[in-house]
């Protein structure tokens, strides 16, 4: 009975990496210095040319499990490691991220204390700069925020169940076709979306990560947001009905942003000079 309820909440944990051996052992290390142990590592290595390997393979623990696959992006690595994983819990960390020691005992006593779907927590970014903390807020309009770019869900904090994974498309690899277009990160936003639309969710409001800058982000470029534009219409579209008024809204708030992120651009400008 012990080992059901144990099981019950049992955390599949999916690293792809590719070409990242300087960064991943930190990475590694900080899942294996979890103080919850209840976990599998599931490390998708998309191609990699370097030591990454011999690396992985130097860690002595049953918990760990070694993928290789030829490069094929990360949507694919992501949704290879879902699909290998055993357990109905799922949480995310790239192979450049670093997770505080409490990081998954929080979130899943939080998503079982109130039985969610879904979980996240704010991540502290480190640059030269210092350390600036984002995310861990759901408010009011948390849909707007997420595909306007004013709300963040750190993809190295989530904890989610994998049957809300299954049940929309996992990642979409719709946008790791037409990644010309501006569409490098959208797998990663199409899943911010369906969360802020759909299951119960929880955002932790302590950051329980780390990232470096060169980590993945979304931009504030008007090809990141046309792309959080289109994949909120997308998840809409096979998902439920996109109603006229979402597009005026999502239309307005757009064009709205754009002109706040130019005049922006344009202070910069002016106060460099």
């Amino acid at each position: 009975l012990h080992f059901l309820i144990r099981s019950n909440m049992s955390v599949s944990i999916i690293l792809p990496t590719y070409n990242r051996s300087l960064f991943l052992s930190k990475s590694i290390e900080s899942v294996l210095n979890q103080s919850y142990e209840d976990y599998e590592l599931i490390v998708i290595d998309d191609g990699s040319d370097d030591n990454t390997r011999e690396m992985v393979k130097g860690f002595k623990d049953s918990r760990i499990i070694y993928f290789y696959q030829s490069n094929q992006g990360r949507v694919f690595a992501r949704n290879v490691g879902i699909r290998f994983a055993k357990y109905r819990m799922i949480a995310f960390i790239d192979s450049d991220d670093v997770w505080c020691k409490n990081k998954l005992e929080k979130q899943v006593k939080v998503i079982k204390a109130k039985n969610l779907d879904w979980c996240f927590s704010a991540i502290s970014e480190i640059s030269d700069d210092g350390i600036k903390t984002r995310g861990g807020i759901i408010s009011n309009s948390f849909f707007k925020d997420v595909v306007l770019g004013r709300g963040s869900v750190p993809m190295s904090t989530i904890v989610i169940k994998k049957e809300f994974l299954l049940k929309y498309l996992i990642f979409d690899i719709f946008y790791s076709k037409y990644k010309k277009y501006g569409f490098e990160q959208s797998e990663h936003q199409d899943l911010c979306i369906k969360m802020s639309l759909y299951g119960n969710g929880y955002a932790v409001q302590e950051s329980l990560a780390f990232y470096g800058v060169h980590s993945e982000n979304v931009s504030n470029s008007i090809h990141a947001r046309t792309a959080l534009i289109v994949a909120a219409l997308r998840v809409k579209y096979k998902f439920g009905k996109i109603s006229v008024g979402l597009i005026i809204s999502l239309a307005v708030k757009f064009i709205l942003s754009m002109i706040r992120l130019s005049f922006k651009k344009l202070i910069n400008l002016i106060t460099k000079v």
